[in-house]
């Protein structure tokens, strides 16, 4: 409850959805691909967590800004990233996203499975835990 109102007031669109989402979908996705919490990423480097700008620090934050992107790109396309849920299941350690007739159903599970994936390809750097977004600049990648 808490963690999902945190949630509800996040802007810009971030990664701290896909910790607690509508319904925490993210963090079971990670558990099934990778072995790390998703706490570990609310606010590492310059894009996981609220909000998102500058450069990219790492392979993780790179992770976070292509996330931040896909879901951009899913709120231009008409979706509700933060209220619209979907179905999905690990399947020996494969996200399989459910079929769906709803195209923002498919569409975000496409985007929580991505980053999971990505995620789990990382290696993980203490120092970007708590970076100082004062750090990170003004000048964002664009979206792809």
């Amino acid at each position: 409850p808490l963690m999902q109102s945190l949630g509800a007031a996040a802007r810009p669109l971030s990664f701290i959805w896909m910790v607690v989402g509508a319904t925490g979908s993210f963090g079971q996705m990670r558990g099934c691909v990778g072995t790390r919490t998703p706490l570990a990423y609310i606010r590492y480097g310059c894009y996981c967590g609220l909000g998102g700008h500058g450069q990219p620090r790492d392979a993780i934050d790179w992770c976070c800004h292509r996330h931040d992107c896909c879901y951009t790109h899913a709120e231009q396309a008409g979706c509700r990233p933060k209220i619209e849920r979907y179905s999905w299941q690990c399947d020996n350690q494969n996200i399989v996203c459910g079929e769906s007739p709803n195209k923002c159903e498919e569409l975000l599970c496409k985007c929580d499975k991505e980053i999971a994936y990505c995620l789990a390809q990382t290696k993980y750097n203490l120092k970007y835990l708590f970076y100082p977004r004062f750090l990170c600049g003004k000048d964002s990648p664009k979206c792809d």
